[in-house]
């Protein structure tokens, strides 16, 4: 669903209050939307957490999960052990959560791989800022850095934690990425642009099939 950057404070206050979200006035609001399995580096991402904690103590910041899988225990235990039960919430499957990333003010997406990453393309269609791994299809939607920001794979929770605070230290800069991540998922990953390229592909096929390529 297509929300635009004039709805989205609007729509954020009343999408957090069906979170049941509590953070102090002023915190940004990172969200993860990926299963708890290793792929997804959901430890990796606490790390990150810590040192934005260290190199940045006065920050305000929050992270809310939304997700299951294998992991879920031990991710809940390592933020209570670290103290981050305040700044990292573990908020399980949610339905409907497509429609709700105008609640976050930006999504961040630390896998080791991904396909078509579905999560980024809602996140553009609620004008939401992205910061992600720069691995498989994640470079298809961000080509440019005027979309978001990237990280290498290999890059450790220090360099990333650094790269976060630079990424969310400009609201006009966000809020410009947001905008500009909306339009290029709308031009090049909306329905008809899937469908028409579907259609594309299939009516070549016949004409290889025709020509005898596949024969």
């Amino acid at each position: 669903m297509k929300i635009t950057s004039e709805e989205r404070e609007r729509k954020q206050k009343i999408i957090r209050q069906s979170w049941e979200l509590s953070v102090p006035p002023g915190t940004f609001v990172f969200g993860v939307a990926a299963r708890l399995e290793a792929e997804k580096r959901h430890l990796f991402l606490i790390d990150v957490v810590q040192k934005i904690s260290e190199l940045a103590p006065d920050y305000r910041f929050a992270v809310i999960c939304f997700g299951r899988g294998a992991l879920e225990s031990r991710l809940i235990e390592k933020t209570k052990a670290l103290g981050f039960s305040e700044k990292i919430f573990w908020k399980g499957y949610r339905s409907g959560l497509g429609d709700e990333f105008a609640g976050f003010d930006a999504l961040l997406s630390l896998s080791s791989a991904e396909g078509l990453p579905i999560n980024l393309i809602e996140a553009g269609w609620a004008a939401t800022p992205v910061f992600a791994n720069r691995v498989d299809g994640v470079a298809d939607l961000i080509p440019s850095e005027n979309l978001g920001a990237l990280a290498a794979p290999d890059e450790d929770a220090k360099a990333v934690a650094e790269k976060i605070i630079r990424f969310a230290g400009s609201d006009r800069g966000l809020r410009e990425k947001g905008i500009a991540f909306q339009e290029f998922v709308e031009l090049h990953f909306s329905q008809e642009i899937w469908l028409r390229r579907l259609l594309e592909i299939y009516s070549q096929l016949k004409l290889e099939i025709k020509s005898g390529v596949h024969s």
